[in-house]
Formats: C-alpha cells, structure tokens, sequence
C-alpha cells in the first residue's frame, strides 16, 4: 500500500516542527536562567559565620574559605612549601604563631570543597606538611587553624560498645585516648565522614552519651600580638612604644591580631599637595577607583560645577599620575594611615591592608570642595584631612564635609598646631577651623612620654594620637615646585637631622622619615584605627565611631607644656573629657575590642584623680640626721628632733603641677638625771611643683621653716632654708600617701639636717 503525502498533511507537520522548536527554544532559555540564577546563587562569600559548643557555651565564629593554615614538618622552609602548594593554587602570605603559615586561595571555594582540599593536601604531601585546614576567628579573637580532629569527651558510664556505634555511625576514628581522663579521645574525621570538623562536633554534642565535643585547632597562643616584620618598624614609637616608654602607644600589634584591615575598606587622604604615589610602600596600597585611578587632581578644576560626581567630564582636572608632584608632607599622612606592612621594607601604616585614595587639591577652596564631593561619590569609607583653615571662610567645604558624614564617611581633622606661637581655641571664636565641626572627629596630638603637645585645643577635640616625631613615609628626591632656581625637593629626611637611634639619613632617596610631628601626624593615625574598625563592622556610623574612640581612649596624664590662654586647666572633668586632652590618647586593640567583643571590654588605665583645687591633711612620721658644722653628728630616731617628730601639714592644690604646703611639728622630750627637758615646735612652708608619673606625681620644691626651741627653760628661735622632694599617689580619690625627703639649714645653730618620711593624707574635697 503506497503513502500519499498531501499538501495539508506538509503544512501540520511544518506547525508540528515550528511548534517543537518553540518549546525548545523556551525550554532553552528557562535552562539558561535557571543555570544563570544557580550560579548567581552559588557565589561563594570568603567569610560564612558558624559556631561549636564548649560544654553549654556557644562559641559563635567566622570560617575563611579563601585562606588556608599549614602546619609545616620541621624543618620545611615556606619557599619549599610554596613550591609543593603551587599546583593548589594557592600563595604564601605569613608566617603565624606557633610555626603556622598563612596560604591563600585566588578566590573562596565551598565549604565542603575546601575542606576536602585541606584533607587532600595533608594526604599527599605528607612528606612536607603535618597538618592543614582551614582558617577562622572566634569573638575578634586570634585566627587559628581548624584540623580535621575534634575532641571528644563521652559520659563516663558510656560502654565501649556504645562510643564505636556513635563513631561508626558518624565515620570518625579514635586518633588517641587521653590518658589519665576517662572517655576522652582525639577523633579523625575521615573523608567518609558526613560534613567537616565543626559540623562533627556539632552532632557528637548532641549525643546523649557525649559531655563535650569539638575542634581540635592549631595556633591562636600569642603574648606580644602580630609584629610585622617592615626594616623601620623598631623605629614606629607610636604603634609599639618600648622601653622606658613602654605603653605609651596605641597598641597596634595587639590590634593587628584582630585585624590588619581590609583592602574593601578605602581612606580617602584629602590634601593640598601631591603624593608619592610611585612609593613602595605606597603603591601596592593604592585604591583602584573609576577608569583605573587612584585618586585624582583637583587643583585645575575651580571653573567646575561643584554639585558634579562626573570629574571625567571637568576640563582642566586630570589624573593624579600626570599632575603629581611628591610632596613630603601629603606621603607622611598616607603612610601614617595606610603604608603596606608586613612586607619586609619600610614602614607600615595603622591599616596595613586598607587601601589609600589620594585627592590633591590645589590651594583653591573649590579644589578643597570638590575633594570631599568625590570621596563621597565614590564611597570612600574614611576621610583624612591633616591640614586647618579658618572655618568662616569655607562654607561650602563645610557643607560637603557635613554631607559626607550625613552620608555615612567619617571625616577626621587635626586640630592644628601652634599659630605664631600660641595655642589656639580651634572649636569656637575667631580662630575656629574646620575641625571645630560637629560631626567630624577632631584629633590632637601626643608624643612618646604620653604627653599633650602644644597647639589647638577647644570643646570640639575629641582624642588625642600620638604625632611628635613619628617614622613614616616620605617623599623621595623631586623636582621642587616652587624653587626659583630648579632644586629638588628632598623630602623630610634631607640627610640633616636625625632622631636618636633612628638613622634614617642612610634610607636610599630618603624614602622615610623619622621627623614628621603635629596634629598632622596624629589625625592619620586615628584614619588608620577607624579603617580597622570598619574593615570588622562596615556598619558603623560616624558618631558610633566616634564614640568609640571617646570611650576607648586611655586617660593620659593631664601635663600641660606650654601656655594657654584662657582655657580651663582643670584635669579630665566627670565625663572624662579636657577641652586640651579630649578623652585622652587612642587605643587602636581597646577601640577593636569594643567592636567585635564588647561583653569583654578592654581595660583602660582610669583617670588621674583630679588634684586641682584641692585640699589635703595629713601626718607625717619619719627619721632625721642632724650635722653641725664642726663634724658632730647626731642621728635622732621616731619621736625626736624636728622632722623626726610627728608632723602635721595642709596641701592646697591651686592648679594641676603647684602644691602649697603648711606643717606644723610639736615634740616634748622629758629627760632625766642632768640633760633638760627638750620642746620644739616647727612651722614650715613649702611649695613645690608636680611632675606627673601616671595617676601619681613627682614632687620638688623649696622648703622655708621657723623653730621656736625650749631647753630646760632656755628659749632660742632659729630659721632654715632647704629643699624638699617626693612622690604621692592616691590609692583611693580620698586617700593620699607620700615619700619624701628633705634637705635644711638651720641659720643660728648652724646645723645640716636630712631626713626622709612617709606621710598619710586625706583629700577634704
């Protein structure tokens, strides 16, 4: 029987065909955005949050799926581990505590992946490597290891039989049963197993039979924090002060174990002049912003629009690489914030890993509004300006200031240094500059004694940094801009000054510098702290981050050098804040500390008890030696001669380093046989200025007394000058004790007297 194909019979089955190709065009195109929206979905963050038990505590963390912990054989140098890592993908980036290395994946992988990398690396490169796994941090806490082992502790009526069904069951081994313990072992989760270290903890805690179970983990112990090994960082007082000095710093490598930044996190270095961008321990900072560039050139821009966030369209602003011109003072500043660490060269800054974004503005205010307009559009995270100018003139710099933080970006400024000499008020009156905003957060300036340095001061100062003769980046030789007959700029380090013991003369092309000072120096330091606490929370606000500062700070000693005007003297007032000493010097570890564990505060040195205008009273007992002129010497013990006696004396404290004092002694010796009795009575004055040590003070003065002296009925006067010198503290606010030592002459008896005491006060006010 033949088959006839007719015409209507072609057409149904071209619509037949048409109509399957447009259910497989549209099932193609649901698979493509299905795959499409998988992958999307699929997109692996670096960080997952997780958490294990320790007994009925929960120990919330952070897993690192991008960085892996290696714990080497010994003897393995990290080039031969790189070179057996290679194949991994994966790259060296510091040596940890504890003879851990640091390797790093080009982009996160999955959880389940990683962790079978770390296992398939710790099997076949057993020769080299011990132990790998991956990386996480617990509470803000030290980055440590976690291993595939877990620590297992079984109820101690739990049978044998019942502990191998729990590990058959969850496909564990027992490494190792600790002695001297009962049901303890160190178990191996196998490849079999179903999920990695942490999630095996988490089900042998669920276990009835089980009283604690979890990871076993590598590194974490440290006692000096993270040091990065930079060739000047000796030389940085301000991130590690040592020595006699030791403390008085930010405590940046106690920081830095919790972070060393992110290079998500942008400070925007805003300044008049051109940077050294070609610096090596700038360069591999540098932000990488719209077209490739790290910052941009201001100065040629004031016929522009100032409400723009296109500068590509602005003639006459160009790329900062074709208009730069180093300068030391602007290098200084960015490598104070943000100089590479840890890199075996130079410095490094209070955020090594964040990354710098430089804007020169010219002279003009426009450059200046236009500046802070363009941190703000391109979402800088901190802004950095280390420089002053009267706030009455610059409205609209003010305006775009105020806007950035309305947005978000904290805005930090020094509060200048010394103007022809004098300590101005920088927050309100005539001499108000810009830092006497509000909204942004004010910086002074403290040296490496923890002392106040001269200059601005006012109700808008909110911390002090450290920023008296810091070592930091400078600019290397260059053409000088504005020399009339064609000379270099050398930079800071010029090869005619140094500090002691900081020989940076030598540094080829003077790279660095270890005599950068002010509030310019200070202000950096605090860009530098904010961009560590934003790389743990980008959350956080301007005033959130500011009060952090405020609370965190330490409580300096409240000296004084120099003279102010007009300003009240008083130390730290209820609240803890001094219109010249804000609320004290920064702590980089204490502000990370309120951050990521703030049940767990870091302690800050309280206070110094406020002293002035007090009143004290007291008694005093000690020992004298008494010296005539012709040799004899008399040594009189407790209860007798005029120091020796009970002495009673009144302190009045009419400023924060003067100390007036009124004594009065009384002694009554009764003799027997042919020696007269003996009375004595003692007045004396003796002001004298405070060196303040701590909460404590340092004592010395001149000491002026009148004697009225009663032998068996025989009554003389005599007088004597001298000296007197000690040391007070103040164990409670209302409790003051004293050393002291003293020096007189007695005028008409010529007499040499020497003593020492101990004295017990009590503060009245």
């Amino acid at each position: 029987m033949g088959c006839t194909i007719t015409r209507s019979s072609l057409r149904r089955m071209e619509c037949a065909l048409r109509f399957a190709a447009c259910r497989l065009f549209t099932l193609l195109i649901v698979f493509s955005v299905i795959t499409m929206a998988a992958s999307s979905l699929a997109a692996q963050p670096a960080v997952v949050q997780d958490s294990f038990y320790t007994g009925a505590q929960t120990v919330d963390i952070e897993l690192y799926l991008d960085s892996l912990g290696i714990l080497p054989r010994p003897g393995m140098a990290v080039s031969q581990l790189q070179a057996v890592l290679n194949q991994y993908g994966l790259t060296f980036v510091r040596q940890l505590e504890e003879g851990l290395v640091l390797f790093s994946l080009p982009s996160p992988m999955s959880r389940a992946a990683f962790f079978d990398l770390a296992l398939r690396i710790e099997k076949n490169e057993s020769s080299t490597i011990g132990k790998a796994g991956p990386m996480l941090r617990s509470n803000g806490g030290v980055p440590v290891m976690v291993s595939n082992q877990i620590i297992v502790r079984f109820h101690g009526n739990a049978t044998s039989d019942q502990m191998d069904s729990v590990n058959a069951e969850n496909r564990t081994r027992p490494l190792f049963r600790t002695p001297y313990e009962t049901n303890h072992f160190l178990m191996r989760v196998t490849e079999e197993a179903a999920g990695d270290a942490l999630r095996l903890a988490q089900i042998y805690h669920e276990s009835i039979l089980v009283v604690s179970a979890y990871p076993d983990f590598f590194g974490g112990a440290t006692e000096d924090g993270f040091t990065p090994n930079d060739a000047l960082f000796q030389y940085q007082w301000h991130l590690k002060n040592e020595g006699v000095n030791a403390g008085k710093d930010i405590q940046a490598t106690d920081a830095w174990e919790i972070s060393q930044g992110d290079p998500g996190v942008v400070i925007a270095i805003v300044e008049s002049q051109g940077f050294d961008a070609t610096h090596p321990d700038l360069a591999p900072n540098l932000w990488q912003g719209p077209g490739g560039v790290y910052g941009w050139d201001f100065g040629g821009c004031a016929a522009a629009d100032p409400n723009t966030t296109d500068l590509t369209t602005i003639t006459g602003c160009g790329e900062p690489d074709s208009h730069y011109i180093p300068r030391e003072h602007p290098t200084a500043v960015a490598g104070l914030a943000a100089a590479v660490g840890d890199n075996q060269i130079g410095v490094t800054g209070v955020c090594p890993r964040c990354r710098l974004m430089l804007l020169r503005t010219g002279s003009s205010t426009y450059g200046k509004t236009l500046a802070f307009l363009y941190a703000r559009a391109t979402n800088a995270d901190v802004i950095n300006a280390s420089w002053s100018q009267k706030r009455s003139l610059v409205p609209d710099v003010e305006t775009a200031i105020v806007n950035a933080v309305a947005s978000g970006i904290p805005v930090v400024f020094s509060v200048g240094n010394l103007v022809d000499g004098e300590q101005q008020n920088a927050c309100e009156g005539d001499h108000a500059t810009l830092a006497g905003i509000p909204q942004v957060i004010t910086v002074g300036s403290s040296n490496n004694e923890d002392q106040r340095v001269p200059g601005g001061w006012g109700s808008c100062l909110d911390v002090l940094a450290p920023g008296a003769k810091v070592t930091t980046t400078d600019a290397r030789s260059a053409p000088d801009p504005y020399s009339q007959t064609g000379g270099t700029d050398e930079g800071y380090n010029d090869g005619s000054s140094t500090v002691a013991d900081c020989p940076l003369t030598d540094v080829p092309d003077g790279a660095y510098t270890c005599m950068f000072e002010g509030t310019s120096a200070a202000a950096p330091v605090v860009s530098g702290i904010l961009g560590l606490l934003l790389s743990e929370d980008p959350s956080l606000s301007p005033p959130e981050l500011k009060s952090i500062l405020q609370t965190t700070a330490e409580k300096i000693p409240h000296v004084l050098l120099g003279q102010l005007a007009g300003v009240d003297q008083s130390p730290y007032d209820v609240a803890g804040f001094s219109p010249t000493h804000g609320y004290g010097r920064v702590n980089a570890f204490c502000a990370l500390r309120a951050v990521v564990a703030p049940d767990e505060p870091c302690e800050v040195e309280p206070p110094p008890p406020a002293i002035s205008g007090k009143v004290e009273v007291g008694t005093r007992l000690g020992i004298t030696t008494l010296s005539a002129t012709n040799d004899q010497v008399v040594v009189n013990g407790p209860g007798s001669g005029p120091m020796a006696a009970p002495v009673f004396y009144a302190d009045w404290f009419p400023g924060s380093n003067l100390m007036l004092e009124a004594q009065l002694g009384f002694s009554n010796t009764s003799n027997s046989g042919s020696t007269p009795d003996e009375r004595s009575l003692v007045g004396a004055l003796q002001p004298a200025y405070l060196f303040y040590t701590g909460s404590a003070q340092l004592f010395v003065g001149p000491s002026v007394a009148v004697q009225y002296l009663d032998i068996g009925g025989v009554s003389n006067t005599d007088y004597a000058f001298g000296a007197a010198f000690g040391y007070r503290f103040r164990p409670k606010p209302f409790l003051a004790i004293r050393l002291e030592g003293r020096y007189r002459y007695w005028t008409n008896q010529h007499i040499h007297e020497a003593g020492l005491a101990i004295g017990l006060g009590v503060v009245l006010n």
